[in-house]
């Protein structure tokens, strides 16, 4: 455990003299057990993520995530991850591609971890398959996304694309509910929820690896809005109190403007504020992004990483026994770094 969080729980300065004794010291020990846990979760949860470390793979030159065996549904690729976090426990959403050939499809697909480091692919992937034929999914249901639990039902967010060919196809946003992080995943009626617009900056909208925040009674979406398909691309923000039904807090104009070709955004809730990661495909032109609000945001210092090989999409920040973690895509296959002194 990081030493900056060590936690002092001496059980053996509590007397047990005899088994009416011990009797009654049993709800303490259970008392001591749970503040210890609360201390480490408030602990965790207040980790500053330091700009200066650097990210490290780990393990150097191992996917944590491997491609499937030929002919499964994740045999040419596994990338775009996200993961979510619940009861000490890391899910793992991703997409995989099939196929090379001109009917290739992207699905999404759950690895879980106990321990951040050792994942292991569901028996029931993909958990999210493309739609029929000629629908908004049709042909890509990808880049799984800022998974949240309301009212009992787990929501989880993905992009989706009509056709294959990129001078005729709309990306838009959708969401599949479960009452189970392991599914069975089913896509609302009302997909897709948030559509890229012909007349404005965000033509077309796709989701990126960031959590669905909590603020002000509403629910608060980063998305990833793109004038053409890959290029002018502005992050687009998007509040709701049903989950459903989106309005966007970015109608005119982006939260990062479109000059700053930020590309993809992997955003953490750090403390009282946000951080992100953006990620042009150049990794020497990622930074860092702060803001106190999710409409607001500075500019910050370069990422810096150390890899195996070249690092493409980055999954959102998260902790792991005190330490920041993410998952990224490299040569189509999963890996992991975790933030570390240089």
């Amino acid at each position: 455990m990081n030493s900056h969080f060590r936690l002092r729980c001496h059980f053996s300065k509590i007397p047990l003299t005899n088994h009416k004794q011990t009797m009654n010291r049993i709800p303490l020990i259970i008392i001591v057990l749970l503040l210890c846990a609360t201390t480490l979760c408030a602990q965790e949860g207040n980790v500053k993520l330091n700009v200066k470390k650097t990210w490290i793979e780990t393990p150097m030159g191992k996917p944590v995530i491997d491609r499937g065996s030929d002919g499964s549904w994740d045999f040419t690729a596994v990338d775009n991850p996200y993961v979510f976090v619940e009861n000490s426990r890391y899910y793992c959403f991703f997409e995989a591609q099939d196929t090379k050939e001109s009917n290739w499809h992207e699905r999404i697909g759950l690895a879980i971890s106990e321990d951040g480091v050792h994942w292991q692919k569901q028996a029931n992937n993909p958990i999210v398959d493309v739609g029929v034929s000629g629908s908004w999914d049709g042909a890509v249901a990808k880049l799984p996304a800022a998974v949240i639990k309301h009212d009992s039902r787990y929501y989880l967010f993905y992009s989706g694309r009509d056709v294959h060919d990129t001078e005729m196809t709309s990306k838009n946003i959708g969401v599949v509910i479960a009452t189970e992080l392991t599914g069975q995943w089913i896509k609302s009626a009302r997909n897709p929820l948030l559509q890229g617009r012909e007349d404005k900056w965000d033509t077309h909208v796709t989701t990126m690896p960031t959590n669905i925040f909590k603020r002000d009674d509403r629910f608060w979406l980063g998305y990833r809005g793109m004038q053409g398909l890959y290029f002018k691309q502005g992050l687009g923000v998007a509040s709701s109190d049903n989950l459903l039904e989106w309005q966007r807090e970015t109608d005119e104009s982006p939260a990062i403007s479109i000059k700053e070709e930020i590309a993809s955004m992997a955003i953490a809730k750090v403390g009282n504020a946000y951080i992100g990661i953006s990620q042009p495909l150049k990794i020497e032109n990622r930074r860092y992004w702060n803001s106190a609000d999710l409409l607001n945001w500075t500019k910050g210092s370069p990422v810096l990483f150390k890899s195996s090989g070249k690092v493409d999409t980055i999954s959102n920040p998260f902790l792991v026994r005190g330490q920041w973690n993410v998952l990224y895509e490299q040569d189509d296959r999963i890996y992991r770094a975790v933030l570390s002194d240089n």
